[in-house]
């Protein structure tokens, strides 16, 4: 019966322990996995201002560029201001059509480049919203994990007892049974003794 006990005691101890170190080591995936989710957050957020500089850059340069495309093209209609007096209503006319035509592109560029830093920025914004979900996921996939070991190591101990409760149950009916057969025997040798 002791030893019974004792291997009980030893399996509940062994047992624990390993319980133990199975949540030790779930505790230390879950760090490893938000340290790499945070190290993807950071790695994230400087490619953002990469890119944001990236944009500011393109700006820069496409102001430039159509600076130094609209510049001869305003010196060539101060010269023909200055030129060409006698057909003055004429040239300003083309004049006005020219500059409208400068003002439009100006205006559609400079719509594309807002259009653009939005749309950058709603996916890097779609892009977070997708690590905050994932990271979700993950912890949420971990946390129930780990739930159900723990309910499956409870309902392995249950079922352990109640298999050591009916072995010893069994075990006690047996020695009843022997021990009921013995009287029963020495009850029949001392008949027979009494015979002979």
């Amino acid at each position: 019966m002791d030893l019974v006990h004792e291997t009980l005691d030893a399996f509940e101890r062994d047992f624990v322990n390993r319980l133990e170190l199975l949540g030790n080591d779930l505790k230390d995936q879950i760090n490893v996995e938000g340290a790499f989710v945070r190290a993807q957050w950071k790695a994230n957020h400087e490619r953002m201002d990469v890119l944001e500089s990236m944009i500011v850059k393109e700006r820069a340069d496409r102001i430039k560029y159509h600076d130094d495309n609209l510049n001869p093209i305003r010196a060539q209609v101060k010269s023909i201001q200055e030129g060409l007096v006698k057909e003055k209503k004429d040239r300003i006319a083309g004049e006005k059509k020219v500059l409208r035509q400068i003002h439009d592109e100006s205006t559609n560029m400079q719509n594309d480049i807002k259009k653009e830093c939005i749309l950058r920025q709603e996916k890097m914004g779609d892009l977070d919203d997708f690590l905050t979900q994932d990271t979700n996921l993950t912890t949420k996939f971990l946390e129930k994990f780990e739930k159900e070991a723990t309910q499956e190591a409870e309902k392995f101990m249950d079922d352990l007892d109640q298999e050591m409760t009916s072995r010893f149950n069994h075990q006690n009916t047996i020695l009843d049974n022997m021990s009921r057969f013995v009287g029963k025997f020495q009850e029949t040798l001392k008949i027979f003794g009494k015979d002979v």
